[in-house]
């Protein structure tokens, strides 16, 4: 098995899991959350925090 495939395969459920957390603080915190949430993601787009080099 590939090191790609193994990492791929390992990042579903923490994916899957930040997700929910996520869904659970929109939910608690209104769009207020949702907003600030919606910001850091064009904040780590546009400075390619978790973009993985050579990929």
């Amino acid at each position: 098995m590939k090191v790609e495939q193994v990492e791929r395969g390992m990042s579903l459920p923490a994916v899957t899991a930040a997700e929910l957390l996520v869904l659970e603080v929109v939910e608690h915190l209104g769009d207020a959350s949702r907003e600030r949430i919606v910001r850091f993601e064009r904040l780590w787009a546009v400075t390619e925090t978790f973009d993985s080099p050579g990929r």
